[in-house]
Parts: structure tokens; sequence; C-alpha cells
């Protein structure tokens, strides 16, 4: 038996509902069986869901997974910087010293296609004093991101950047990572 809703018969069932919730609320009022209760705190999460009728001859599939692993690469971010009273100058330090590094990098076993440039600039450095400023050379840092894809060889890339390149040498970061 197939029955059509409509816009009367609807109204009726909602007022047949409404008005059977008013009465179990008034009975039990009366009874003195309704009463507030501290709230059930649980460990447990509570999830609700409400989803659309299942169509025949169809099936839903619900579902979640995680997957933990362990860093097995790491990506060290350095820069090799240095002031000097020239442009010229300070750039031509700080490519010896990048030269230097890339030179202990290839000897430690990293290649080119873990090896990239991040970042240069080049920018003058002032001292103000007394209200006047007064030049104290020119800056340049070239930034380098090297992939180190072996986690185990990471301490031997610190040591061999670090003693390459000297005080030039600044270690913005080392994230350890999961490779592909």
């Amino acid at each position: 038996m197939v029955r059509t809703l409509t816009r009367g018969s609807l109204a009726g069932g909602l007022t047949l509902a409404l008005a059977l919730i008013a009465a179990l609320l008034f009975a039990a009022l009366s009874s003195g069986t309704l009463h507030a209760q501290e709230p059930e705190t649980t460990a447990e999460p509570v999830l609700i869901s409400v989803e659309p009728p299942i169509e025949p001859g169809s099936i839903r599939v619900t579902g979640s997974a995680s997957l933990s692993v362990d860093n097995d690469a790491a990506v060290v971010n350095i820069s090799v910087a240095a002031t000097r009273d020239r442009a010229i100058n300070a750039i031509i330090d700080v490519n010896a010293a990048v030269d230097d590094v890339l030179d202990a990098l290839t000897d430690v076993g990293i290649t080119a296609d873990d090896l990239r440039t991040t970042g240069l600039s080049l920018h003058a450095e002032y001292d103000f004093s007394n209200g006047t400023r007064t030049l104290r050379g020119f800056r340049f840092t070239n930034s380098l991101q090297i992939t180190v894809n072996d986690i185990d060889q990471v301490g031997e890339v610190l040591d061999a950047v670090f003693v390459a390149g000297g005080d030039l040498l600044s270690l913005n970061f080392v994230s350890f990572i999961v490779s592909d």
C-alpha cells in the first residue's frame, strides 16, 4: 500500500507528536521522576552520524586508517654569508666558501640532485650613531638546501659543512622527513 502524504496529514502528525511529547513531559514532572543529573563523562568519543538510506542493491562502506612511519631522510638548510667593504669582495668570499662546502658535500656522497639554492641576497649594512648613518659594508648571503637521503648520514653532513664553511656558515634548520 502506498500512502501519499499531504501538507494536512504532515501537520496533523506533527501536532500529534508534539502533544505526545508534552504529555510525557507533564507526566514526568508531576511524578517527580524528572530531575537534573550531572552529565556523565567518558574517555570514549561519541560519533553521531546521519546518513541517507541505502538504495536497494548497494553497499555502503565507511572506514578510517592511520599509518605511522619513521623518518628516513633530512633536509638541512644552511647559509653562507659575509660582510665586506665592497660588494664584490663579499660575493667573492661567499662563493669561495660555498665552493668549499659543495666539495665537502660531494666527498660525503651528496649529489647535485640533492642540492638546491634557496636564496641569494646582497644589501648594504649601516651603523647608526648620533643621528648619522655610516656605511659598514655590503653583506652577501647564499642559502642552500641539502637533502640527506640516509638519515644516519646527517651528522657526517653537518660536520662536513661546518668545517668547510667555517665562520661564514650558519645552520638555519634541520628537518627530518619521510622520503617518497
